[in-house]
């Protein structure tokens, strides 16, 4: 039922294989700030009049 694209490396029996690379140390790179999973984004359930990021 699977569909083989071309391209795919296959060991002697037929069974596709992979290469794990090595890690790469990447420096002078500045992550974008992320809000946290468990953060409201403020205040709005308690009052209307304070306003929030959207």
């Amino acid at each position: 039922m699977g569909i083989c694209r071309s391209g795919i490396e296959r060991d002697g029996d037929g069974y596709p294989t992979t290469t794990i690379l090595p890690t790469v140390e990447v420096t002078k790179f500045k992550p974008t700030p992320v809000i946290a999973s468990f953060s409201s984004g403020g205040p709005r359930g308690l009052t209307e009049t304070i306003l929030k990021a959207a």
